[in-house]
């Protein structure tokens, strides 16, 4: 009754707030995005966007089943992965809640023959991935909760609380913690705890031979085609959770509706933690805290071998966006599109409609950028566009999107031109809808003078070898991905290409020419020419 009652007042709050017309124009423009995005005859999923726990859009995609056709509905049950985190955050925080477990216990007091310094990782640890533990030393406490030996080599690389660093061990062992100390499984626990308080009644742990009506079929990727695989097995509580995006909808409206917890507590799932540098982590106890054009957001993804999954949760517009797949291929980009989707709910999206330009303006963006790294990239302005291109990569023309920023037709990119307050600009931000953004400084170097097109594969292994001058150090050219490398005593410059013949280095004086007709390359340094024979 307490969930009900509480429904029924976002129900009618939302509906004064948020007005039918508003709601349509939200629908139809993530509608429209989404078709551009996944094929009918192609895996699928489900997306559903809720502005105070009312409904805004809700739609299947694709296909459940490959083999016979079957399309997915919007009701079907998906792996969640990762986003089971945030549940067995919520689990521990009960705990704690009830004084039956203290965030600054320790990993010691609950499993046995844990050697130090894994026995003094904290729950708090344990919960915001700062406990040390890494893809080389988690082992250990996986291999220690299930009885088997460990390598004590590794026991004292672990540091606790010093850095960041996400491992699902750290879910693994909260799993086993809680049911240490209630005396049940995990699925049990929330069973009664999480999904009955919640009104989930389509939500289970990983069940591989248990028949579920309407789960959908995972599949795998690889080498560029779908392939059937098993579901996940033993991701417990760093993974285990099956569930559909109302049930998510019901999770979600459940914690703001404090049903599951208080809000003091819960709110300590969103707090960033603190490092002993003192430097804050982005990520709190099962979410990550992050931003979208200004907007908090509480964020995780989730993915297996055969699913994938995304959620965001913002806590100032009170809109909550999930989209759950049943594919693994990469290329989907699942956390790019749930943005763009986000974006648009809550009335700040991201633009990708090419605005008109003042060809004058474009020239102030001209110029030579480098990060950190020493990665460069060209911006010049060609028949009223912005060009973007990096050395041996493919020549961009950006479209505008207006106040100085930029997009790529491509895999979300984005660029950002920053100014120093008075016009003038001094960097530009290239990212994935501002996902982990990289920052590339404007030099005074003239531009590079590149290949118009990415040089073939095939060519470039043509040139690979080793080459002979009598008298001289004989070098070797090599061919990683797009580029071709310089070595000589040692040394390793990555080349540039002008043209298919032509290549410099970027950190030296150093050009050279490869020979059409003769196995041979002239390398000039200095204003210097030698030619070399290839052995």
């Amino acid at each position: 009754m307490q969930i009900v009652k509480a429904l029924l007042c976002l129900f009618v709050f939302a509906n004064h707030y948020f007005p039918a017309h508003a709601q349509i124009n939200i629908e139809n423009d993530i509608d429209r995005f989404l078709q551009t995005q996944f094929k009918p005859n192609e895996t699928g999923g489900v997306v559903l966007v809720a502005k105070y726990g009312k409904v805004l859009y809700k739609k299947a995609f694709g296909l459940a089943d490959l083999e016979l056709n079957v399309p997915v509905n919007d009701s079907m049950i998906f792996q969640l992965a990762s986003n089971t985190k945030q549940f067995t955050a919520v689990a521990i925080l009960q705990l704690v809640e009830n004084n039956r477990l203290q965030l600054e216990d320790t990993l010691g007091k609950f499993l046995a023959g844990v050697p130090c310094p894994f026995s003094s990782i904290t729950i708090r640890q344990l919960l915001s991935h700062t406990s040390g533990l890494t893809e080389q030393n988690g082992g250990i406490v996986w291999n220690l909760i299930k009885g088997k030996s460990i390598d004590t080599s590794m026991v004292k690389a672990l540091v606790p609380g010093v850095k960041w660093e996400y491992n699902n061990n750290n879910f693994a062992a909260l799993g086993y913690i809680l049911e240490k100390i209630t005396g049940t499984s995990y699925g049990e626990y929330l069973k009664e705890h999480i999904f009955k308080p919640a009104g989930m009644t389509h939500s289970y742990m990983e069940e591989p031979k248990l028949v579920i009506k309407n789960r959908a079929h995972g599949y795998g990727w690889e080498k560029n085609a779908n392939i059937r695989v098993g579901d996940l097995v033993n991701a417990g509580a760093a993974g285990g959770i099956q569930s559909n995006v109302d049930d998510m909808l019901k999770w979600t409206e459940a914690l703001q509706a404090n049903i599951l917890l208080k809000p003091e507590t819960l709110q300590l799932a969103f707090t960033p933690q603190q490092l002993k540098d003192g430097s804050f982590t982005d990520y709190g106890f099962g979410w990550y805290l992050q931003n979208l054009h200004g907007s908090p957001v509480w964020r995780h993804g989730g993915g297996s071998n055969n699913q994938t999954s995304e959620t965001l949760y913002f806590p100032k517009e009170r809109v909550y966006v999930i989209i759950l797949t049943n594919t693994s291929n990469p290329a989907i980009q699942l956390r790019a599109k749930a943005r763009v989707v986000a974006g648009i709910a809550i009335n700040k999206p991201y633009a990708f409609d090419d605005q008109p330009t003042d060809k004058n303006k474009l020239k102030v963006y001209t110029g030579l950028y480098e990060n950190e790294f020493g990665e460069l990239v060209n911006i010049w302005a060609e028949g009223g566009k912005l060009l973007f291109q990096r050395p041996n990569g493919t020549r961009y023309k950006l479209g505008f999107a207006g106040n100085d920023e930029f997009f790529l037709n491509k895999d979300f990119y984005r660029v950002t031109f920053n100014n120093d307050g008075t016009g003038k600009i001094t960097s530009l931000t290239f990212s994935k809808l501002d996902m982990n953004p990289l920052v590339w400084f404007k030099t005074q170097k003239p531009l590079l003078k590149l290949a118009q097109d990415r040089i073939p594969g095939n060519l470039l292994q043509t040139w690979s070898g080793k080459y002979f001058l009598p008298g001289a150090d004989t070098v070797t050219i090599t061919n990683e991905g797009v580029n071709l490398f310089y070595k000589e005593n040692g040394k390793e410059l990555l080349l540039a290409a002008r043209d298919s013949t032509h290549f410099f280095a970027l950190k030296e004086d150093l050009a050279i020419t490869f020979t059409k007709y003769i196995p041979a390359l002239t390398i000039t340094k200095n204003s210097k020419s030698k030619q070399y024979v290839k052995l």
